[in-house]
Formats: C-alpha cells, sequence, structure tokens
C-alpha cells in the first residue's frame, strides 16, 4: 500500500531552509579550530605557544648523520593544562609519521619517542621524565646514541633509557622542524621556549628566540624558523580508510550512528522531488546523495580538526540510500517496481 506523495514545494523548503544548512553545519564546523598562528614574544626574548599555535622551518633541515650521537638542548617553561593531555612541543618529520622524532608532554613529564605509538600498542622504547612541580623555566639537555638515550634537567640527571635510541626522519629532503605541534595541528603545546638547539659531529644550530621578525635565523647550518601568521595545513589526508581497532571505542560508534542516520532524511526528501518514476528518481537521489558526502569530506582535508574519511562516505551513502527505500515504500511505487510479475499482468491487462 503506498501514500500520497507530500507536496514537492513543502520538500524543497524544507531541504533548502532545514536540512542542507544543518547537515552543511554539522560536515563543515571546525571544532574549534582557529587558523590563526598564535605565538606572541616575550621582553626576555622567549617565544610563547598558545593552543593552536606552531613555528617551523623548510624541508630539508640539516639533522645528524645516521647512528651519530647528538645532544639536544632548550630552555623551556611549560603550562599545565588543567586535563592532562598529549602535548607536542618538537617534531622533525618527513611525511611518514612511522619515522619522526617526537619531544611532547603529558601532565608534567616530558616524553621522549620516536614514530607514532602513543597508545603504547607497539611497546615501541619511550623515556618518561618527570619535571617535577617547580614552576618557571627548565634548561632541559638530551643526549641520544648507540648506547641509549639520557635527559638532565637543570644539570641534573633526570632519566635515562638504553632502549632508546632517538632517531631522525630518513628522507632528509623532506625532514622539517616543527615547534609547538604536530604535523596534522592537533596536539597543540602551551608555554614560552627561550632556547633551542642542536649539536653533533656533522651539523650544529641554535635558535634565538629575542628576534622581531617573522623568520628567526639561527647560529650554524640549520634552516630559518617561520612564524606564519596563519596557521598551515601541513598534511592533506583524503578519504582515509577506517582503522579497525578503533571501531571499538563509544566515540567511534556515536560517530558512525550519526553518520548513517543523519543521512537518511536527505535520501528520503531527494528522492521524492523529480516525481513519479521510481527507480530514475531513486538512482538520481543516491548520486546527489553520495555527491553531496564527497563534497563534505573533500572539504574536510582543510580542516585539522575534522577528518576525511572513506568510513563516512560510505555510511552517508548507505543513510542516503536507507532513506531513498523508505521513502519510496511510504509514498512511491516501489512494491509494483520490484515484481515484475505484477508489473507484466499490469501491462496484458492493459
Amino acid at each position: 500500500m503506498t501514500g500520497k506523495a507530500p507536496n514537492r514545494l513543502v520538500l524543497l523548503l524544507i531541504l533548502v531552509l532545514f536540512i542542507l544548512p544543518l547537515m552543511l553545519y554539522a560536515g563543515l564546523n571546525k571544532k574549534g579550530y582557529d587558523p590563526v598562528n598564535r605565538l606572541t614574544r616575550e621582553e626576555k626574548g622567549g617565544l610563547t605557544f598558545a593552543a593552536d599555535s606552531l613555528a617551523l622551518t623548510d624541508k630539508g633541515i640539516p639533522l645528524p648523520r645516521e647512528g651519530e650521537s647528538f645532544t639536544m638542548t632548550m630552555t623551556l617553561d611549560p603550562h599545565v593544562p588543567p586535563r592532562p593531555r598529549f602535548q607536542v612541543f618538537l617534531m622533525i618529520n618527513d611525511g611518514n609519521s612511522w619515522n619522526q622524532l617526537i619531544l611532547g608532554l603529558w601532565d608534567r613529564s616530558l616524553v621522549i619517542m620516536n614514530g607514532v605509538d602513543f597508545s603504547n600498542r607497539r611497546r615501541t622504547p619511550k623515556l618518561y621524565v618527570p619535571l617535577g612541580e617547580k614552576e618557571g623555566a627548565r634548561d632541559l639537555r638530551i643526549t641520544s646514541g648507540p648506547e641509549g638515550t639520557t635527559v638532565f634537567i637543570d644539570g641534573e640527571p633526570a632519566g635515562r633509557s638504553g632502549k632508546l635510541i632517538l632517531s631522525f626522519p630518513p628522507n632528509r629532503k623532506e625532514a622539517r622542524l616543527i615547534l609547538g605541534n604536530s604535523l596534522y595541528g592537533r596536539n597543540s603545546w602551551t608555554g614560552t621556549c627561550y632556547a633551542l638547539g642542536l649539536d653533533s659531529d656533522s651539523t650544529s644550530w641554535v635558535y634565538d628566540f629575542s628576534s622581531p621578525s617573522n623568520e628567526i635565523f639561527p647560529d650554524g647550518n640549520g634552516l630559518p624558523l617561520r612564524l606564519p601568521e596563519r596557521r598551515p595545513v601541513l598534511v592533506k589526508r583524503f578519504l582515509q580508510s577506517p582503522r579497525l581497532w578503533e571501531l571499538h571505542r563509544g566515540v567511534i560508534r556515536f560517530d558512525m550512528f550519526v553518520n548513517f542516520f543523519g543521512f537518511i532524511p536527505l535520501g528520503g526528501i531527494i528522492v521524492l522531488l523529480p516525481g513519479r518514476k521510481p527507480a530514475r528518481n531513486s538512482i538520481i537521489a543516491l548520486v546527489a546523495v553520495f555527491l553531496f558526502s564527497l563534497f563534505l569530506e573533500t572539504v574536510q582535508v582543510w580542516i585539522p580538526t575534522r577528518d576525511s574519511s572513506l568510513l563516512d562516505l560510505v555510511l552517508n551513502t548507505l543513510g542516503g540510500a536507507f532513506g531513498i527505500v523508505m521513502a519510496n515504500l511510504l509514498f512511491g511505487e516501489i512494491r509494483i517496481m520490484m515484481n515484475p510479475w505484477k508489473r507484466y499482468r499490469g501491462s496484458r491487462d492493459s
């Protein structure tokens, strides 16, 4: 049994005034992303990083040779956030997250690691060094070589790991230094950096943050540290494949639920707009749903706080398809269309 199709003008108004604006807001909401790079300079020469800020070099920063011992020095005054979260102070990355070097902070501890094993699922070596309750700037020195990695705080040994041997990205031409955030712009560090340097037998550079310009030129053979007015999107990831090991998380399941059911009204309304030709209308509606979802996922590439996801595209399209079927069942002629014998009998009787 089929129902009377609703007025097309009413459907069009609902689509234009309510459905599309709501879905555009949900799909393109920046979720707190601010493109303005909020770096400030201290009178004492420090560079203060607020949330969503970073400094970076161009690609090709000079790095120690493979297997060579080196020392990194820095003077930091970290701001501890109200709730613990992982903050990336320093990252050297060549575009491959598995090869990167990271210096970050979790609560009041310094975290030093290679790669991307934040959840510790792969049990890759890491070094956690408590900074203590002391407030103010701390002088840090990190030495690493074949014998392991050692951290000194204010000249005193604070932590050591013989298993952690820090390494730099193998693609030296693509490697760049990023301060105050991760390559993906989601792990901002808050605090003030007063000095930063790296020294080995083959390379040496030291940054002086007292420079007033938007480029800080180092002493030694390093590259200028750029302070852009707007945060660049360094990684553009289009239609990422789903990470199956994360599907058990409640927030992921909720996101999947929203992506499926949120597109049901869109498919249901579009299929009823053209007229009473269910097969053609259904194909047009399904293509329209797919293209609209693809548009949202494409724009999300330029929003670091959003993920352009292949799973989202599939769920959006399936949700729209479900809405198309439901609309046809309620208002269309899908039962006759899906029953060839009835269509054949009807043509003979006529």
